[in-house]
């Protein structure tokens, strides 16, 4: 997609904006949805994800677990699975204080279901099949038996350069 066009003499710059291959552009950014473990046979034996891992799997693809930052990108987070996911919320053990993996700000709290947010269960966020919010502990792999996680990314701005006469 080109968004932007200038004109210096007889230079056009053009800029592009793209995601990676196998990753989804949308609202400014890319994500990806992993699915852990990727064969049935794994998933049958009851492999399941910690957020600690999921996070290190995010960094490795130089991105991070996902913030939701306005009510369309919690729409469209929430559509790529019906399934529990882990997205990039923690709890802040000194201030108590929620933050987002990105460093964005955690400004909506109407997605929490009832009794979450707390911390009374754990450090870190993920997303219910609902589309609710829970929280867990970040480093367990059995509760809440997670095994899908979405990453996110700044969409890259490439500029190109188009000579005419």
């Amino acid at each position: 997609m080109i968004v932007k066009a200038k004109h210096f003499d007889n230079v056009i710059f053009l800029g592009n904006v793209r995601c990676p291959v196998s990753w989804i552009s949308s609202l400014k950014n890319c994500y990806k949805l992993y699915q852990h473990p990727s064969t049935k046979r794994s998933v049958e034996n009851g492999e399941f994800i910690s957020r600690e891992n999921a996070a290190k799997e995010c960094k490795d693809a130089s991105s991070t677990l996902a913030s939701i930052t306005s009510d369309d990108e919690q729409r469209f987070i929430g559509s790529l699975t019906d399934q529990k996911m882990w997205i990039g919320g923690k709890l802040d053990a000194q201030g108590g204080r929620w933050t987002w993996d990105d460093g964005n700000d955690f400004l909506l709290d109407q997605y929490w279901s009832a009794g979450d947010k707390e911390g009374n269960n754990g450090l870190c966020n993920y997303m219910y099949e609902n589309n609710k919010w829970g929280d867990a502990n970040c480093t367990d792999t059995n509760v809440p038996k997670i095994r899908n996680f979405v990453c996110k990314k700044t969409r890259k701005y490439h500029s190109i350069r188009v000579f005419t006469k």
